[in-house]
């Protein structure tokens, strides 16, 4: 009889409960996961005060646990004295603590109202498929949702966070859509990395880490302020990167290299040009800023779609560049404009005089491509754009890389109007020739 009793007891212990709903208190918490392993629960609302450290027990959640609703917790900071957790004894009011949910079944999780802070690989390796953010938070840890392959939206909108951190987003194959809030200033090191994010609005960020938007199969836009400084390999392989506002400040290696990229809004900058930073680029016609003093091996590597290159601001200061800095291109077919009465100083360097050196005293205004003509003047009317062939396409750029105008004209001449910005980017496509203007 014992035998049938013990026996019965460990199959309703076995049978999964739906939904259980506690109320906790201070250091309650991971006694209640012990129980779950038994009960199997499939929801859980928590509500009542935990602390910071309570928290770092949900990572042992048995794998029954899909649904995970806290926005009824008060999350209470706490100082360690004879411990400590992952190396630390001081934990903030409103965290959730490093690794709290690393690897566990949950898929959707309400998020306490008032959270603050996301610790490090919180949600990492979970197949967590929606989180909303609250407005309290404002840091998020490394790696926090790494490899959450089933997230689909990162809504952050509302929150006070800066920074994006190293691989927050890794390899979130389903994130399709992610939204940032204007504080927001930097972006870490291959934190979006391999995910699914279709258009990025980032024009307040000012640092872009290595590798941040690399190898991102679905990108199509991204629109970012000139001057943003980037690391090595920022928006490499991003092959369906058609649409970029905005240029960065500098040019690492590989930061735009085998990216579907057409038309750039800006300059090629940085005192260095480094190994492939824009190799297999797709674009027509560069502008090369004044700050560039060297390019390096295969910078422009099978750039074949280069017609033109912009060289006029300059003047006579001719950077160097290295002999394989243009390799598979047949520059003798490029366009190299430089300012009037500086052609000889280009003409006698390495490299540069082996293009098809032109000064026809507006840089790529002139004869850019065969035959194809574009103007740009300013006036009290505002800027006009006039072409000997139809102009398919014009759009004005502030110096941040916010799209102030466009138009399809589909006539030879265009009035974009006036604006209040004292420096403006106009980009002109016509006769299948693109060119990049700056108006001051």
């Amino acid at each position: 009889m014992k035998y049938l009793i013990y026996t019965l007891t460990c199959l309703v212990a076995a049978i999964p409960s739906l939904a259980e709903s506690v109320a906790l208190t201070p250091g309650a918490l991971p006694g209640y996961v012990k129980e779950w392993k038994l009960s199997n629960p499939v929801e859980l609302q928590l509500t009542g005060e935990v602390t910071s450290i309570d928290l770092a027990s949900l990572k042992y959640l048995p794998e029954s646990v899909v649904s995970l609703d806290l926005s009824g917790l008060t999350v209470k900071g706490l100082e360690l004295r004879n411990s400590k957790y992952l190396g630390r004894t001081e934990f903030s009011d409103g965290e959730l603590p490093p690794y709290a949910l690393f690897s566990t079944n949950v898929r959707e999780v309400k998020l306490p109202a008032s959270l603050t802070v996301i610790g490090e690989a919180a949600f990492a390796e979970t197949p967590l498929e929606r989180v909303d953010f609250p407005s309290s938070l404002r840091y998020i840890g490394d790696r926090a949702f790494y490899l959450c392959k089933s997230l689909k939206t990162a809504d952050l909108t509302t929150t006070s966070v800066s920074t994006i951190p190293e691989q927050c987003f890794y390899g979130c194959v389903s994130l399709a859509d992610a939204s940032f809030p204007p504080v927001l200033s930097s972006i870490g090191n291959r934190a979006f990395m391999k995910s699914a994010v279709t258009r990025m609005n980032i024009p307040g960020v000012s640092e872009i880490g290595e590798y941040a938007f690399a190898e991102m199969p679905a990108l199509e836009e991204v629109t970012m302020r000139n001057g943003v400084k980037i690391g090595e390999g920022a928006f490499f392989g991003d092959g369906m990167l058609g649409q970029m506002s905005g240029m960065p400040a500098n040019s690492p290696a590989l930061a735009m290299a085998n990216n579907g990229v057409r038309t750039l809004t800006g300059y090629i900058g940085g005192e260095v040009v480094d190994e492939g930073a824009y190799a297999n680029l797709k674009v027509d016609t560069i502008v090369i800023h004044p700050s560039v003093r060297e390019i390096r091996n295969n910078a422009f590597r099978n750039a074949t779609g280069l017609k033109a290159v912009d060289v006029s601001e300059r003047g006579g200061d001719v950077p160097v560049a290295s002999e394989d800095a243009f390799a598979g291109i047949d520059v003798g077919k490029v366009y190299l404009s430089v300012a009037k009465g500086d052609e000889d100083a280009w003409r006698n360097a390495p490299v540069w005089k082996d293009f098809s050196i032109t000064s026809e005293g507006t840089g790529i205004a002139g004869v850019v491509s065969d035959g194809v003509r574009i103007s740009v003047t300013k006036g009290a009317g505002g800027i006009v754009i006039k072409s000997n062939v139809n102009i398919d396409d014009v759009a004005v750029y502030s110096m941040d890389g916010i799209v102030l105008y466009s138009a399809k004209p589909d006539s030879d001449t265009c009035v974009a109007g006036t604006f209040d910005e004292k420096e403006l980017i106009v980009r002109i496509v016509a006769g299948g020739v693109t060119k990049i203007v700056k108006i001051l």
